[in-house]
């Protein structure tokens, strides 16, 4: 693949993504840590998108190609850059910022067509239900392809643990664990709750 790249100021760019990072719910460094970038550039502009939110930045491009990474872990590249223009380059799984190179730590890059690549169906403002209302609505392999299973597992772990502490406090009144799970369901949409013990 030749080398795709965009070019803009640090400070036009760190206010979009500190915009995007407003809206990742809930507000914890974990569900930041978790969240997926997705990079479109297209040409005189590149996007940038999470489930819920996108922002558009218009800038000089070269090429044409999406590719996500770690929301995080590229907010912290351009909190270090010391440059007043940043022009991140990529080619062949991997992104150059100036003489930093990355590849493969712990997130992918990918390259796709942005007219090719699937999108989720999420709210602006999303909340833990639609992230748990992807799973019932949504493939696996489509999941996969945005890398939103990882927020879909959070949202289940988190409403695993709850499920855990309603439990606590009325199993003496005769609730059961299934019960709750059944009263979960009804309200999300019968979505199927993995990882949470029988009674």
């Amino acid at each position: 693949m030749d080398e795709i790249t965009f070019t803009c100021t640090k400070a036009e760019l760190l206010k979009k993504l500190k915009r995007i990072r407003s809206f990742i719910q809930p507000k914890s460094e974990k569900a930041r840590k978790v969240t997926t970038l997705e990079i479109r550039i297209q040409p005189s502009f590149v996007s940038f998108n999470i489930p819920g939110a996108s922002e558009k930045l218009e800038c000089t491009t070269k090429g044409w190609a999406s590719f996500t990474l770690s929301l995080e872990y590229f907010y912290q590249i351009l909190m270090d850059h010391s440059s007043v223009e940043f022009s991140p380059v990529f080619n062949n799984g991997e992104m150059r910022v100036g003489g930093l190179i990355t590849t493969g730590i712990g997130f992918k890059i990918q390259g796709t067509h942005p007219e090719n690549k699937a999108t989720l169906d999420l709210p602006l403002n999303y909340t833990d239900i639609d992230v748990l209302k992807l799973r019932r609505k949504t493939k696996d392999a489509h999941l996969e392809i945005v890398n939103a299973k990882r927020l879909i597992d959070a949202a289940e772990l988190k409403l695993t643990t709850k499920i855990e502490e309603a439990y606590k406090a009325l199993k003496f009144y005769g609730v059961t664990r299934e019960e709750l799970k059944q009263l979960a369901e009804q309200h999300i949409g019968q979505i199927p709750l993995h990882n949470i013990p029988e009674n």
